[in-house]
């Protein structure tokens, strides 16, 4: 799966894209969101998912660049990873992770990143 990642913070980044990598995936790191929505427009392969902090610096929030994915790619896949607890916040189909998960729990959502009707948190088994 190619799969683009978006936090403001490198260590989540570099972190994230390590495991990804490891599960096999192809993925492309972004620190900053006008980078990350670029990438999806201009990618000479598709992407299939975007993994994205719902807090990103400077006030923008993860879930509007999540939408706006969606609009350059009508389907891509969507997971947000997040501290917050209301999860009215999200779009149907989204797969909500709270912050910190494990591989096993990434793993499990990329599995499950086909849409659904209702976004949904995962937690540890």
């Amino acid at each position: 799966m190619r799969i683009v990642c978006l936090d403001d913070n490198s260590l989540i980044v570099d972190i994230t894209t390590a495991l990804l990598e490891e599960l096999g995936h192809d993925v492309l790191p972004s620190l900053h969101p006008d980078h990350a929505l670029d990438l999806l427009r201009t990618s000479p392969a598709p992407i299939d998912l975007l993994i994205t902090d719902v807090h990103l610096g400077g006030g923008v929030d993860g879930r509007e660049i999540a939408r706006s994915a969606q609009r350059i790619i009508p389907g891509i896949r969507i997971i947000c990873f997040t501290g917050d607890t209301e999860l009215s916040q999200f779009d149907d189909g989204w797969v909500v992770l709270r912050k910190p998960c494990t591989l096993g729990l990434l793993e499990q959502a990329i599995d499950q990143t086909a849409p659904c009707r209702r976004p949904f948190p995962l937690r540890a088994r």
